[in-house]
């Protein structure tokens, strides 16, 4: 997968999606593995109302899992996957999908569960008169799942979005430098489908159809400076500073500026990307990943 310094580490989620795989596909086998086991050792029965049809190896039950550890782990579950679901990037979409899955089978455990002890109950008494208290958790779960589809659903929008303009923000750039650069002193990788070209004398990346809408790159003069405003981050590429701003984000047009300070005295470099007539927020978000993608790809000469 491509990285980009201007781009959080991708990986900083990762320990999220441990903790919300830990909480549910842990209550999933936990739950289901505790029907499975019942039925072979406990002499088929699996349910406090049930009785055994063969002599048990081991009496019923063969453990027992008290709803609070069900129900903290539901609500553990259903923060993180919200935290995941709201901040993860377009290129790990996909774990929205494997958190949907997760949740699922916390939810099946918990189901598993709930049947087979009806009474279970946190306090006294059921918080539900006649439910388990395991079936809050089954309630966590759902919405755990509700969280992972919706921000699939969120990205996916935005997933259309840019490859109307010809991006993949799964893998851009995935080609090596599609023709002249028409800088000499610096290159950036070009997106497949994308090219070289001059506008109004500056060098432009755009779609091969040779429309700049929605997005396109350019390469400012080397003598353009960079007064970055205060929300400006710094950052490094290629042993030296190099700055990113959004200069405007708006329906009508966002533009985000990258100023790469040169290693000697060649003078600086600074490249902005223009996104124009993009009014859903989520999709301008998502060309900026695309911009921060393509900027992280810069090098000196």
């Amino acid at each position: 997968m491509i990285d980009s310094p201007f781009l959080p580490r991708d990986r900083a989620y990762w320990p999220l999606v441990a903790v919300a795989g830990a909480m549910t596909v842990g209550i999933g086998v936990l739950g289901v593995g505790f029907g499975l086991l019942s039925s072979i050792i406990s002499g088929g029965q699996v349910s406090a109302e049930q009785r055994p049809d063969r002599q048990p190896i081991v009496p019923w039950p063969i453990f027992v899992t008290p709803p609070q550890v069900t129900v903290i782990a539901a609500a553990i579950a259903v923060i993180v996957v919200i935290v995941i679901a709201a901040r993860i990037t377009m290129r790990l979409r996909g774990t929205l999908g494997t958190l949907f899955g997760w949740s699922l089978a916390g939810a099946a455990g918990s189901l598993m569960l709930a049947l087979s002890f009806p009474d279970a109950s946190i306090g006294s008494r059921t918080v539900m008169a006649g439910f388990s208290d395991h079936a809050l958790s089954i309630v966590g779960f759902c919405i755990a799942a509700l969280a992972a589809l919706i921000g699939q659903g969120r990205l996916s929008r935005a997933n259309r979005a840019v490859r109307r303009a010809r991006l993949n923000p799964a893998f851009l750039p995935i080609s090596p430098p599609q023709g002249t650069t028409r800088v000499t002193d610096m290159s950036i990788d070009v997106p497949p489908l994308w090219r070289w070209t001059t506008i109004d004398g500056v060098p432009t990346l755009i779609p091969e159809e040779g429309d700049p809408d929605p997005m396109h790159v350019v390469v400012l003069d080397a003598a353009t400076a960079m007064s970055p405003g205060r929300d400006a981050t710094a950052t490094v590429v290629e042993g030296v500073t190099a700055l990113r701003e959004v200069v405007t984000d708006g329906p009508e047009s966002a533009v985000m500026r990258y100023h790469f300070a040169s290693p000697d005295d060649r003078g600086d470099r600074v490249i902005e990307v223009r996104v124009t007539d993009v009014s859903d927020p989520i999709e301008r978000a998502a060309y900026r990943e695309c911009a921060d993608l393509i900027a992280g790809s810069f090098r000196w000469r």
